[in-house]
């Protein structure tokens, strides 16, 4: 998820959702169209239909990001998507056209700096790096807390070494809190601003000693690669 505050001010005053780009069908497609004119790629559309108080998931689609392709491509292909996407749930629902949940990404290196951590972390392909007394550096997801829970605060910075699959995507994370660190299970869609970051810290490393660390964590699941 992008951070939310790098899009333009007057879709984010129509969202429903304080950290979060749900928009009408209208508001949405807009939105699609800032994002071809910054060059960003939306990725992700997911269709929230509002049952009373409730805003319930039915339905999302991703594009996904081609071998040998340009990111200028992928984000051109994206737009197309999105919008074809878009129009036809405002069809399907003209009594009641669903929300639209967004999900984008703007021209970046993270694809170079990805490739730049594999390399050096997993040569030769290997699938897991061990974390143990003698690491001195480890490559994570850094990410920051958009809603905050009993554990985690609002805009805390953390950094995600494993993903727990289920009905709702969790995370387990690493990070400090003043003088003190910490490990917590975390909501994904509770985080945003994701990005490969190395992390040196030595306390923060001895938390994940005996951790097999997934190269797969860091190829594409929090934004987009080439597959």
């Amino acid at each position: 998820m992008f951070p939310i505050e790098l899009i333009d001010e007057s879709l984010r005053a129509r969202s429903r959702h304080q950290r979060r780009l749900l928009l009408t069908c209208a508001d949405a497609l807009a939105a699609v169209q800032q994002f071809a004119r910054e060059g960003w790629a939306p990725y992700k559309v997911a269709r929230r239909l509002e049952r009373g108080h409730e805003i319930n998931d039915h339905g999302r689609e991703r594009t996904t990001w081609s071998r040998g392709e340009s990111y200028e491509e992928f984000a051109a292909r994206c737009v197309s998507a999105a919008t074809a996407t878009i129009e036809a749930w405002r069809d399907e629902h003209p009594e009641g056209a669903p929300l639209v949940e967004l999900d984008a990404w703007p021209p970046d290196d993270h694809e170079a700096r990805t490739n730049t951590l594999l390399e050096s972390y997993f040569p030769e392909g290997a699938e897991a790096l061990l974390i143990d007394p003698d690491t001195k550096s480890v490559p994570l997801v850094a990410a920051r807390v958009r809603v905050p829970t009993a554990a985690l605060a609002e805009d805390q910075k953390v950094y995600i070494y494993d993903i727990v699959a289920g009905a709702v995507e969790h995370v387990r994370v690493v990070g400090r809190l003043e003088r003190s660190c910490f490990r917590e299970l975390a909501a994904s869609h509770d985080l945003d601003w994701f990005r490969p970051q190395v992390v040196y810290e030595p306390a923060l490393i001895r938390m994940l000693h005996g951790h097999r660390l997934d190269r797969q964590l860091l190829l594409g699941h929090f934004w987009p690669m080439p597959s």
